[in-house]
C-alpha cells in the first residue's frame, strides 16, 4: 500500500509539473516576428487573410492587419502573458473601416496552436448592433 501512495504522489507531482510547463509554453516560446493565416467572423463564411507581427512584450510595435474586402490595420500592439500561460494582445491604434476601429478596442487572446510554429487567437469586439463580434484565427510563423 505504501509503494502504491509513493507511485501516486509521484505520478501526480509530474502530472503538476507537465501542466505548468505546458501552460507557461508560450511564455517562454519566441514569439516575435511575423505570423500569417486567416480569420474570421463567428457566424459568417468570409474569411480574411491575417497577418500578425509581434514584438517585444514590453514594447508597443506588434501590429495586425486584416485583407478582406478592404484592409484594416491595427498598430501600437502590445502584448502580456497571463498566468495561464496566454498572451493577451491590445492595440493603439486603427486603420481602416468602421469595424476596423470597433476591433481596436476589442480583446485580444493568443494561445498556442497545434504545432510550435502555430497559434490561435480570439478577439472579442463591440459588434455594429451593440452586440459582441467574435473573430478566430489560426496563425503559422513565417518564414
Amino acid at each position: 500500500m505504501q509503494r502504491n501512495h509513493h507511485a501516486s504522489l509521484a505520478l501526480a507531482t509530474i502530472a503538476a509539473m507537465w501542466a505548468v510547463t505546458s501552460t507557461c509554453a508560450l511564455a517562454a516560446a519566441d514569439l516575435s516576428g511575423q505570423w500569417v493565416g486567416n480569420s474570421g467572423i463567428d457566424g459568417s463564411r468570409a474569411v480574411s487573410k491575417t497577418t500578425l507581427v509581434l514584438g517585444a512584450a514590453d514594447a508597443q510595435d506588434s501590429s495586425l492587419r486584416l485583407e478582406d474586402r478592404s484592409v484594416c490595420m491595427l498598430r501600437q500592439g502590445k502584448y502580456s502573458v497571463d498566468a495561464n500561460g496566454a498572451l493577451s494582445l491590445s492595440f493603439g491604434q486603427a486603420s481602416g473601416s468602421e469595424a476596423c476601429e470597433r476591433l481596436g478596442r476589442g480583446t485580444f487572446i493568443v494561445r498556442e496552436g497545434a504545432s510550435p510554429r502555430a497559434l490561435q487567437f480570439e478577439a472579442t469586439y463591440p459588434g455594429p448592433d451593440g452586440g459582441q463580434n467574435v473573430r478566430r484565427g489560426a496563425l503559422a510563423r513565417y518564414p
